[in-house]
């Protein structure tokens, strides 16, 4: 599951669809979700937009079947006792390989400390602990949404009703080790400024780099954010190459 329901800090957009790299943070999300081989992709949002409209025909094209739901309530007509949902908060931009390995391995509460957490937008779970904005819990919990107010967050209550239950928390590692991302984007200056660190995770390269390939890494890292977060990124490869 998916929330495209929060607005940016800047009011343009909605969160979901701010751009790292030319990629908004849902393409980012739906890429996790593909990979953890979901069924049913279902997204939080006030209508089929044509933002979501291209989420929907990936989706597809991957053989899952996709949703747009307005509210909580839906999701009782969709998750049945027996399935398991994941659930990505609005605006989570993580590494994807991190991520679904997180995710794989059982049923839990991503969590990390407090302080690092809160530093960086997640709300407090306990004394010691954030929330990493990720869950996998049991379908039979999605239950307890009927008796939430219909404006209730979607992902921050089944977070909490998970715990109630005794879903365990499990840790993630550390932001910034081995380019590990894991933040939210709330604002175009946000996404702006991750993007260098994007890139150079994406180009990381253990081959030995020649003349060609040395200079063409350099202009990538150099140029890439700006043109990709510009929308020009590709017009200006295909000049370059």
């Amino acid at each position: 599951m998916l929330s495209l329901l929060e607005p940016s800090a800047d009011g343009h957009v909605p969160r979901a669809f701010l751009r790292v790299g030319g990629l908004t943070v849902a393409r980012q999300q739906l890429g996790i979700a593909l990979a953890l081989d979901c069924e049913r992709i279902i997204c939080l949002a006030p209508a089929l937009t044509p933002d979501t409209l291209q989420l929907q025909h990936v989706a597809e094209a991957r053989g899952a079947q996709f949703n747009v739901i307005p509210g909580p309530r839906p999701l009782l007509g969709l998750i049945n006792a027996g399935d398991e949902l994941i659930a990505l908060t609005d605006g989570l931009f993580s590494s994807t390989a991190e991520t679904v390995d997180l995710l794989s391995e059982s049923q839990g509460v991503l969590v990390q400390p407090v302080d690092q957490g809160l530093a960086a937008g997640f709300e407090r779970i306990d004394l010691n602990h954030a929330a990493a904005g990720a869950i996998r819990i049991p379908g039979r919990l999605v239950e307890q949404i009927a008796t939430l107010p219909a404006d209730c967050d979607v992902v921050s209550s089944l977070q909490r009703i998970a715990l109630q239950s005794g879903i365990r928390q499990r840790p993630i590692p550390t932001p910034g080790q081995d380019g590990l991302f894991w933040t939210l984007v709330r604002s175009d200056a946000e996404a702006h400024t991750i993007e260098p660190q994007w890139i150079r995770q994406r180009t990381r390269d253990t081959v030995p780099l020649g003349p060609a390939r040395g200079l063409a890494l350099l202009a990538v890292r150099s140029f890439g954010p700006a043109l990709l977060h510009a929308g020009t990124g590709s017009r200006a490869l295909v000049i370059a190459a």
